[in-house]
């Protein structure tokens, strides 16, 4: 089967959640971790529920993977912009941030097999939750 093909076949039901993030700092810099809280069946993976947290620019490293290899094939969704630095985030930017980062998360998960794609596989830590193929 083509690779195409076997992407948009079959995708394993799963939600996608981001509700929560946490601001971190280390050595000096400053950061926001945002949490994904991922809900699949059951009977089809070792739990139902996982959470997996990465920084905005860990999205956007998944972002242009997903682009360079699926982006003439899959109609990926639109990724939220940086526009804003980290050192003047308030609040309310932040939180406009998770929004726009769940609803990416939501799409991509949508449009591609997820279970399929190692690059997102391991983005959302499959292979700790999802059963072997």
């Amino acid at each position: 089967i083509d690779n195409t093909m076997y992407m948009l076949r079959d995708v394993p039901f799963i939600t996608c959640d981001i509700r929560e993030h946490t601001s971190v700092s280390e050595g000096g810099v400053s950061y926001v971790v945002y949490t994904l809280k991922l809900s699949v069946p059951r009977d089809m993976f070792r739990r139902a529920t996982h959470e997996v947290a990465h920084r905005y620019s860990e999205f956007h490293t998944l972002n242009e993977t997903m682009a360079k290899r699926w982006g003439k094939q899959v109609d990926l969704p639109k990724f939220p912009g940086k526009r804003i630095s980290i050192r003047s985030l308030t609040d309310r930017q932040v939180e406009e941030r998770r929004v726009l980062l769940e609803e990416y998360m939501q799409l991509l998960l949508q449009r591609i097999n997820w279970s399929a794609e190692e690059n997102v596989r391991t983005f959302l830590q499959a292979d700790l939750w999802l059963k072997p193929r």
